[in-house]
């Protein structure tokens, strides 16, 4: 079972809060979704620069936490680029906090975006499922897990 490493691109307060929060819940939800934050993830005393580079090239999905201040973020922006490596075989979610899809623009708005409301957080979930391949759940497991 090797599972799925999803990683959780955050900058600034309010999108720090969204990542932290689905970095607790995700497997929870889906128990071989691995998520990855880097405050959270990276051990003290590891070169942070190194650990992220090898995770954004490791890794073929993530959840770009966005909100209203860091739209613009260069590092928010670069990591969503990392992510979409290959237009085959990625998955890459902006997850919007006070926010709307049309507030999106240039490359993020070519992305499927999530919004914090439950049918689409669930829709975003079972995506995460489907990407586990042969180690996805039912449709039933997973929603009795979403409503737990």
């Amino acid at each position: 079972m090797s599972g799925l490493d999803v990683f959780l691109s955050w900058a600034g307060e309010r999108s720090h809060q969204v990542a932290a929060i689905l970095h607790d819940w995700l497997s929870d939800v889906l128990h071989h979704v691995s998520p990855w934050m880097s405050e959270e993830d990276i051990d003290k005393g590891a070169r942070w620069s190194s650990e992220l580079a090898r995770r954004l090239d490791e890794t073929s999905v993530g959840i770009i936490c966005l909100t209203p201040e860091n739209l613009t973020s260069p590092w928010l922006l670069f990591e969503a680029g990392a992510l979409s490596k290959s237009l085959e075989g990625t998955r890459v979610t902006p997850f919007l906090h006070d926010l709307i899809p049309s507030q999106l623009s240039g490359p993020l708005a070519r992305l499927q975006a999530t919004q914090p409301i439950e049918q689409d957080v669930r829709r975003l979930i079972h995506s995460l499922n489907g990407a586990l391949g042969t180690e996805a759940h039912t449709e039933a497991k997973v929603n009795h897990w979403f409503d737990q």
